[in-house]
């Protein structure tokens, strides 16, 4: 794998136009970074991220590349049940499920992640048919994400396959860690997309237990957050793209109503400055020349 590491520096050094001089400089010897380069050395930790840093590249960008630009495979596995949910594809999950229970079988380890695999799975499913996950697999992965409040990546991906299967209870106070973090989320990567799911997957649940103070409640916190905010307006916003779009081609009654359609839930949400910023915006691109 050093080489893999090596070669993708060099390609973004080269890239960037830096020289091995000018991106080592104050930071490792040129030399060092040339045989790391070459992939016969590897660099700590505390070089890379200064390095990576210097050419403006995330670990992340840096990481995709060194792996060809796949995906790590729990973002593979992520990927393969969430494309199977949306697809309703019952059959893949069962494939997925087969898989994820001959893992657990043979691992051994102690950790609890392949168990947690296996609920998100059965979790998926469980949603798609209108059925109720095991009590054991709840309870297991209810207590997994209370007793480990710093949730990563990999906990948002599960939780929000597996949070509507929790107890009241679990469900409050799962809200309440959600959004003490959701400023510590919005700074990484694509996480404020996994917390709106999971918020709206706990105000569900809340309806469902009967509980509408404490729903109403958790609506009003997710009113409170801007980051929650901007993504609902962006998403808007990205729907009267396409209808703008839509009306250049020539269809302009349909794109219309999707147009107002936009607006009127702007309205509905109080988002009254960003409704007039895209009847702007609509009115400026839908413009006969």
């Amino acid at each position: 794998m050093l080489e893999e590491y090596g070669k993708a520096m060099r390609n973004f050094r080269e890239n960037r136009g830096f020289s091995l001089r000018m991106l080592a400089e104050g930071i490792v010897d040129p030399s060092t970074l040339a045989k790391y380069e070459r992939g016969t050395t590897g660099l700590s930790f505390e070089s890379l991220i200064p390095l990576l840093a210097r050419l403006h590249i995330t670990i992340g960008e840096f990481l995709y590349r060194a792996r060809s630009f796949e995906q790590d495979p729990k973002a593979a596995f992520f990927s393969q049940v969430t494309r199977a949910y949306l697809d309703e594809d019952i059959d893949m999950l069962h494939i997925l499920n087969e898989q994820a229970t001959s893992k657990l079988a043979t691992s051994p380890s102690r950790l609890p992640y392949d168990r947690l695999d296996l609920i998100t799975i059965r979790a998926a499913t469980a949603m798609l048919q209108d059925t109720q996950l095991d009590a054991n697999d709840a309870t297991f992965a209810s207590g997994y994400f209370l007793e480990n409040q710093d949730w990563y990546y990999y906990d948002l991906q599960s939780l929000r396959f597996i949070c509507i299967f929790f107890s009241l209870e679990d469900l409050l106070a799962i809200s309440r860690m959600l959004f003490t973090s959701v400023n510590t989320y919005s700074r990484v990567g694509n996480s404020m997309q996994y917390v709106n799911e999971i918020a709206l997957e706990i105000i569900d649940g809340l309806i469902s237990f009967g509980d509408l103070d404490n729903a109403r409640k958790t609506i009003a916190d997710f009113d409170k957050q801007p980051t929650i905010i901007n993504s609902i307006a962006a998403s808007l916003n990205l729907k009267e793209l396409s209808a703008a779009l839509k009306y250049l081609d020539g269809q302009e009654t349909s794109a219309t109503t999707e147009f107002q359609k936009v607006i009127d839930t702007l309205r509905w949400l109080s988002f009254n400055q960003k409704a007039k910023q895209l009847t702007d915006q609509w009115n400026r691109l839908t413009k006969k020349s």
